[in-house]
């Protein structure tokens, strides 16, 4: 016979215990242990670092109030025109002064031939390179301007460096016999250090009496100044590094060295690296015979526009430069770059 509910044993009733206020709280000093335990533990692993980012990355901008003009520091007050005819009067007489004086050696052993018809680098080629530039390593180096041939008198190289002495070796539109050219003498007579024992100084030697030497290179404000619009190029313009482009990410960084005395006070330790391309007209890529097109860096926006002009035009004296040095003595390759450079609108060859 089934049992009732009401038969079954009756349970037990639950005894209220007596409250304790201890009870009634955590403990607090276990709850400290446990947390100060937890920041070890955290403080122990060390944190990886953080990856580069762009925004912060930023190129800072050159702290300069102004740059030259291209006839020098001293014509800013003149017209844009007049100081570039201006310019370009002064490196064309300089680079009739440096064709009057330059001296031509011959290279032996050396062909130009052989250069042309060079395949690709091999692990062997580059090894017997290293070899080569090792020997090389405390041999006094040649500061002198010159025109460097081949054995056969093709033209190699063409040096704009220190000029010594003033002789005059020929005359505008003089030929020069290449392949009769005497052998290079070595560097001796022609490094830095002659070019400051050959110049009469004061006697405290702070002054040039008499200047034998004449610098046929770039000018001390081309070169600051090219530099300077580099980076103030790149502060207004971020460069172009696209993800599909670089091997390692860290290469679109570049980390600046450590304790860097006076430069970038602000706590930059790393920069945005990348490129630009200012070139008027060139084929697609795949398409080597189709139609030229401008670099999309030349007009990716207004301030992109405008950035491009004040490169081109502060660059220009060393476009100048540059170009009266080739047409000294390659001129039939300054005809060909100058005709394709002239059918752009910007133009300073």
């Amino acid at each position: 016979m089934p049992t009732t509910r009401s038969q079954r044993k009756p349970a037990k009733e639950a005894v209220p215990k007596p409250y304790k206020k201890a009870d009634a709280l955590p403990d607090v000093s276990k709850m400290r242990n446990t947390r100060s335990q937890a920041k070890a533990a955290k403080e122990a692993v060390p944190e990886k670092p953080k990856p580069l980012n762009k925004t912060d990355a930023k190129v800072p901008h050159p702290g300069v109030s102004n740059l030259n003009g291209p006839a020098g520091p001293s014509h800013a007050h003149r017209s844009r025109k007049t100081q570039l005819v201006l310019a370009d009067d002064k490196e064309r007489h300089r680079a009739l002064q440096w064709f009057r004086r330059a001296p031509v050696f011959r290279i032996r052993g050396v062909h130009l031939a052989d250069f042309l018809e060079r395949g690709k680098n091999t692990k062997e080629g580059k090894r017997l390179a290293e070899e080569q530039a090792g020997r090389m390593a405390d041999w006094a180096a040649d500061a002198g301007s010159m025109i460097v041939c081949d054995e056969d008198g093709e033209v190699l190289a063409c040096a704009f460096a220190w000029c010594f002495g003033g002789e005059v070796l020929r005359e505008k539109g003089d030929k020069i016999d290449f392949k009769n050219a005497p052998f290079y003498p070595g560097p001796e007579g022609r490094t830095l250090a002659d070019v400051v024992e050959k110049d009469i100084l004061s006697a405290d030697g702070k002054k040039v009496l008499k200047r034998k030497t004449y610098y046929d290179g770039f000018t001390e404000s081309q070169i600051r100044d090219y530099h300077v619009v580099l980076q103030e190029v790149s502060a207004l313009v971020d460069p172009v590094a696209n993800a599909r482009d670089m091997r390692h990410p860290d290469d679109a960084f570049m980390s600046y060295p450590a304790e860097r005395e006076g430069v970038y006070p602000n706590g930059f330790t790393h920069e945005r690296t990348g490129v630009k391309h200012y070139v008027h007209g060139w084929p697609m890529q795949g398409h080597p015979n189709g139609i030229l097109y401008p670099s999309a860096d030349l007009a990716r926006g207004c301030l992109a526009n405008l950035t491009a002009q004040h490169y081109f035009d502060v660059t220009a004296p060393a476009v100048q430069r540059s170009s009266r040095a080739i047409q000294g003595l390659f001129s039939r390759i300054f005809r060909e770059i100058r005709r394709r450079f002239q059918s752009w609108p910007v133009c300073y060859v």
